[in-house]
């Protein structure tokens, strides 16, 4: 995938294979990286995407606490 990318939730879910709420649980608790907010969009870097695969893939999945939540930009 490109590393320049931002993906929306479709395609997030559709790269992970998890539901809206399974996304947005693992991005609360800090197991997934967090979006990014363009508006009111939620869009998620897809080369951070791609490392949570890998490691996922690789390691399992990450301990609660791994992702620090996102400064919100004023």
């Amino acid at each position: 995938m490109n590393s320049n990318q931002l993906l929306r939730l479709p395609a997030v879910m559709n790269l992970v294979g998890l539901r809206r709420s399974a996304v947005y649980s693992r991005c609360a608790d800090g197991r997934m990286p967090p979006p990014c907010h363009l508006g009111r969009a939620a869009v998620w870097p897809s080369d951070e995407i791609d490392e949570w695969v890998c490691r996922v893939r690789d390691h399992g999945e990450p301990p609660v606490g791994t992702y620090a939540p996102r400064s919100k930009a004023s």
